[in-house]
């Protein structure tokens, strides 16, 4: 056979379902048929589509029917097919997500989380031939994305009334045991709509004929589906490295699918259409399903003619194919370039078919050029993502004026009440001064003393600061790390510090430690006054054993905040590290001072925290150090 050649520049790619008007009302009947008629119905075209009668038996197939396929197969096949699970589960797990939540400054909570589908529907064809791989394919991501509940559809063969031994065999193998011999669009409806024999399920995945793909259609939005797949189809990218042989059999491995199935080489060497030609032929003469191969390519095949692989792979992501090959000398590098396609296949030794079957990641792929905006079956496709907004009242009162003016420019004047009248009732966290017992009381100098006390719906803090102190710290609450390393501050500051507080740490400990570095902050601003006389600046390095930190402040009264570094450990005890940098931060802010702190290197994560609270009370101390009557800045005072 002779493939039509053409070159890159005028190389045009749609793929499109011939529009079947016929098609598309038959399954709209069949689907109301099935909502209407229920497992009536389903018989009747039990019998009509496939020539078989469901008697008292019903629809579903036992477990010991189950287990007697997977006996039956032969040991070889057995093992074959396990393997190849163990293969795609593996490479599934890694695609689970996780969830997050995001802690504002003001103890707004901003979270998403994931969760799986209830119950999902598979449907695994078996027309032409059996796919024990589909099943394989659709039912592992499921049951790692946490599906509890798996329901599998596969049309009965006519000549047992039951469907195919090794679909059977593959259902047991993954444990899927609730099972229908049930197949057309006639499952799909059932699937998505529920009958007395089959209860619904919320999504709907796997490949079909024509009609199964148009029930999707039909369906789609009553229950969710993975996609409108159609024929399957090969782009080939080879240069003057690439086999002729392989390339001749990877197209014919597409087109012996089905007449619909296309097959594209682009080449980057034209004297290379002569030999895939050739082979194309020579291996069409021995390959049992040849009609349809040589359907196919007659439609859909083509050799593509293209200068530079720049060019090739401009074809590619213009034709968006489900399957890749890159057939040439560097084909990682060519992957840079790759863009829209379902799956890649990189070098001669991994064709196609080791996707299909083995290799790991999902077959189900998109087709017909939607893989320009969609991807290959996976774990997500089997989860939903669901946000979560906890807001604390300081922050609605911070963001209540923007939320309503969006609100009142959209007219929408309800949305914006439901923010005002939560304003009304607010009770807000509040945050006392206690004045210092000393003479500079009421003068704006720096009394180098300040006492706050803070209330909120989750803690209560009360913080005393002594900056012309000893040393001394008395520390009352229920963080036993934050004790430790505080006590530290203090003593290498040279402060006096009290801290009585209490909190919800029965569920975390973040609200206490963030709260705590916000009071921290807050009576250094208050003891700094105007900060007359103060050095302003300090930096220190501190070594904890193996581990060396720094610590630079300017009291500038712009608050900023720089972390450079990483501690290793998720918990120090059962002290989370993160707080770590999320007290700091609290201090930082709420003090209207610069902070940098680096962890220039170490392995420890105990040590590295201990490092930067050393290092951040022997900055400070010399920082807060009075050198004069004045204080370094081109305003004279700091405020």
């Amino acid at each position: 056979m002779k493939l039509p050649r053409i070159q890159a520049a005028q190389f045009h790619w749609q793929r499109t379902q011939d529009s079947n008007p016929q098609a598309w009302r038959q399954v709209q009947d069949l689907v109301a048929g099935v909502r209407q008629g229920q497992d009536g119905a389903l018989r009747e075209y039990t019998q009509q589509f496939d020539g078989v009668t469901v008697g008292d038996g019903g629809f579903r197939v036992t477990e010991s029917q189950l287990q007697a396929a997977w006996d039956n197969l032969p040991p070889h096949l057995a093992e074959a097919l396990q393997r190849a699970a163990n293969r795609i589960r593996r490479f599934h797990v890694q695609q689970s997500p996780k969830d997050f939540t995001i802690r504002g400054e003001m103890g707004e909570l901003l979270g998403m989380t994931w969760r799986p589908l209830r119950r999902v529907g598979v449907y695994a064809p078996g027309g032409r031939a059996a796919y024990p791989s589909t099943v394989l394919m659709n039912v592992i991501p499921a049951q790692v994305a946490g599906v509890t509940e798996i329901v599998l559809c596969s049309p009965p063969q006519r000549d047992t009334g039951w469907p195919h031994p090794l679909v059977l065999a593959a259902a047991h193998l993954t444990g899927v045991t609730e099972v229908y011999r049930l197949g057309g669009a006639q499952a799909v409806a059932a699937l998505a709509y529920g009958t007395p024999s089959v209860p619904r399920v919320d999504k709907v995945v796997g490949p079909g004929n024509l009609y199964v793909a148009l029930a999707k259609k039909v369906v789609m939005g009553d229950v969710g589906i993975d996609s409108i797949a159609g024929p399957s189809e090969i782009f080939i990218v080879a240069d003057q490295t690439a086999d002729p042989r392989y390339i001749a059999a990877d197209m014919l491995a597409q087109a012996e699918h089905d007449p619909e199935a296309g097959a594209v080489c682009v080449l980057l060497e034209p004297s290379l259409a002569d030999a895939v030609e050739a082979e194309l032929n020579t291996q069409l003469a021995a390959l049992p399903r040849r009609e349809t191969a040589t359907a196919a390519l007659t439609r859909w095949g083509a050799l593509v003619i293209a200068e530079t692989l720049a060019e090739a792979l401009a074809v590619v992501n213009e034709s968006a194919p489900e399957h890749l090959e890159l057939l040439v000398a560097d084909p990682q590098a060519a992957l840079s370039g790759v863009y829209c396609a379902g799956a890649v296949f990189l070098g001669p030794e991994a064709p196609e078919p080791v996707g299909d079957y083995y290799a790991g990641p999902n077959h189900v792929l998109p087709t017909h050029g939607s893989a320009r905006f969609a991807s290959g079956l996976g774990v997500l496709d089997f989860l939903r993502r669901m946000t979560h907004v906890s807001y604390t009242t300081q922050a609605l009162q911070a963001h209540a004026t923007d939320i309503i003016a969006l609100a009142e420019a959209e007219g929408l004047a309800a949305h914006a009440q439901s923010v005002r009248v939560r304003l009304q009732t607010a009770v807000l966290p509040w945050i006392s001064v206690v004045e210092p017992p000393v003479s500079t009381v009421g003068t704006g100098e720096p009394a180098f003393y300040a006492h706050v006390e803070r209330q909120t719906g989750e803690t209560s803090v009360s913080l005393s600061l002594n900056l012309h102190g000893e040393g001394k710290a008395d520390l009352q609450f229920p963080v036993p790390f934050l004790r430790h390393m505080l006590h530290l501050f203090a003593v290498h500051g040279q402060f006096n510090l009290t801290v009585q507080a209490d909190g919800d740490v029965d569920v975390d400990d973040h609200h206490l430690v963030e709260d705590i570095g916000l009071c921290l902050g807050q009576a250094l601003l208050l003891a700094l006054g105007n900060k007359r006389g103060i050095a302003r600046y300090g930096e220190r390095h501190t070594p904890m054993d193996e581990t060396l930190a720094r610590a630079v402040i300017d009291l500038s009264g712009r608050p900023a905040f720089v972390w450079l570094g990483d501690i290793p450990d998720l918990r120090i005890g059962s002290f989370p590290t993160e707080l770590v940098q999320e007290f700091f931060k609290s201090f930082a802010n709420e003090g209207k001072l610069a902070l940098h702190l680096a962890i220039l290197y170490g392995d420890n994560s105990h040590h590295m925290a201990e490092a930067l609270f050393k290092a951040t009370g022997a900055a400070l101390r010399e920082a807060v150090v009075v050198v004069g009557n004045q204080v370094p800045s081109s305003k004279g005072v700091l405020a």
